[in-house]
């Protein structure tokens, strides 16, 4: 193929667009090196893909763009590109380690059980106190209030026996209300310790994490509300939104018959060509 390109370019009198055999080889691995890229968007493509993917996709970036010292000079600088701009396009945020946390098979892999533990007891905490609350637990925030109308006492034993018996009445249900709330927190953080404890024993592979808390939903009823919240964030971004709107301007009335592995392409150095060409 490299022949016959390299005879018609020489025919139509354009001799300096052929490609040198060190050209040819280097677009090779070039190609050989983005199919690992490509296969990426099967994870994307899932029916129910969420953020715990991220820190898997990181990691084989990461391999992938390891230097090897046979790698020709061009190929080291865009490995070294990829690895620097990783950080901006696909980064490990703390809403990324949230969902993560969720994800047995990713958590054991990218953070310690005690940073599981630590990060799994602030998000609750963050979760308990936001005004969100009575939704994602399902408890009401009610509390016990005092009516100082209806509970007042009447009879004969006088105005200021009355207050004094209404203030009495008054403390009574504070002190008790207090108790009861301290009673229920510490109830509520025990189960949690439970729940966590045993959640950070669980070892699994074969299951994803929507389908883990499927199943486990009755083991861990606290964390299995925290996961609802947290796994059902589209991983949808900014720079995914926009390479759709630019292949919609590709893909027009006009270019209907364009083929899907050329639109690929085009939308790839649309995307990255900044990376090598600056102004």
């Amino acid at each position: 193929m490299e022949t016959e390109v390299t005879e018609i370019l020489k025919r139509i009198g354009k001799p300096l667009l052929c490609l040198l055999p060190d050209d040819i080889k280097l677009l090779c691995n070039l190609v050989s090196f983005l199919e690992d890229f490509e296969k990426f968007t099967l994870i994307i493509s899932e029916v129910s893909p969420n953020l715990s993917a991220i820190p898997l996709i990181r990691a084989r970036i990461k391999k992938i763009c390891a230097v090897a010292p046979r790698d020709p000079l061009l190929m080291k600088r865009v490995k070294e590109r990829i690895v620097k701009n990783m950080d901006k396009r696909i980064p490990m945020s703390d809403l990324v380690r949230a969902t993560a946390v969720f994800d047995p098979a990713v958590r054991d892999i990218t953070m310690t059980k005690d940073e599981s533990r630590e990060l799994l007891q602030n998000l609750h905490e963050k979760l308990n106190s936001s005004r969100f609350s009575s939704t994602v637990f399902g408890v009401g925030d009610e509390r016990t209030t005092t009516d100082g109308g209806s509970g007042g006492p009447s009879g004969g034993n006088g105005d200021h026996d009355g207050d004094v018996g209404g203030s009495a009445k008054r403390l009574r249900l504070e002190l008790l209300a207090e108790a009861q709330e301290d009673a229920e927190a510490h109830s509520s953080s025990s189960i949690l310790d439970q729940e966590i404890d045993a959640i950070l024993a669980v070892r699994t592979r074969d299951q994803g994490a929507l389908d883990f808390w499927r199943t486990h939903s009755n083991t861990f009823p606290t964390l299995s509300a925290m996961a609802r919240c947290y796994l059902s964030i589209s991983p949808g971004s900014v720079p995914v939104e926009c390479m759709f709107s630019s292949t919609g301007l590709l893909l027009n009335g006009k270019r209907s018959s364009l083929a899907p592995s050329r639109c690929n392409m085009i939308s790839f150095i649309h995307d990255n060509a900044k990376l090598l060409y600056t102004t």
